[in-house]
Formats: structure tokens, C-alpha cells, sequence
């Protein structure tokens, strides 16, 4: 981008902190994290987001796409060239790191 960074037209639709996002083909999507930053574990999220990437780059409204088995924070997210997620580590709402756990699933 010639011009620099610049915020998005288009926010999250909720407060997301230590969450994870990652783009496939022309879709951005974002998972767990928190609504609530000095805890945690007490506001954990279990909804999949995901919004089109536009060819100018904007996106279009978030929706949900689906729900994690359990909310983590701080995940580390990838996305497969099949469109399998891989959801590895971050910390479940023991407060747990849950770092050799990986998570598969569509």
C-alpha cells in the first residue's frame, strides 16, 4: 500500500482482544480472543468470524461462521489450502496455556 497504513471501513462487529485472525482466498476470518482485556479468561470467545476481502481492499460486514469447541486467548490460526482451520495453543478459561493442543476443523 503506497499510501500507508489506514483503519478499515469495517470494525470488528465486538470488542476482540488477544484473538487470531488469518485471510483464504478472498475471505479474512477471526477467532476467540476476549471482550475483556484486564480478565481474560472471564470474557472468552467461541464465535468464527469472517467478512469478504473486496478487490479494493475493503471488507464487507462480519458474520458468523461458526463456533469453537472451547474460547481461547492468544491462539496462533492457520488456514490450510483445503479451508481446514488450525487453532494451535493459547490459554482456555482455566487460565491453562494449552500449548501442544491443536485444534482441526472446517
Amino acid at each position: 500500500m503506497a499510501q500507508g497504513w489506514v483503519t478499515a471501513e469495517r470494525s470488528l462487529p465486538v470488542v476482540n482482544a488477544l484473538g487470531a485472525a488469518a485471510a483464504h482466498g478472498n475471505w479474512l476470518y477471526s477467532l476467540g480472543g476476549s471482550s475483556d482485556v484486564a480478565a481474560p479468561a472471564g470474557g472468552l470467545r467461541t464465535a468464527i468470524l469472517k467478512a469478504r476481502i473486496q478487490p479494493d481492499g475493503s471488507l464487507t460486514p462480519w458474520k458468523t461462521t461458526g463456533l469453537l469447541p472451547v474460547g481461547r486467548v492468544s491462539p496462533a490460526l492457520h488456514i490450510g489450502d483445503t479451508g481446514l482451520m488450525y487453532i494451535i495453543g493459547g490459554t482456555a478459561a482455566d487460565a491453562t496455556p494449552d500449548a501442544g493442543d491443536i485444534q482441526v476443523g472446517a
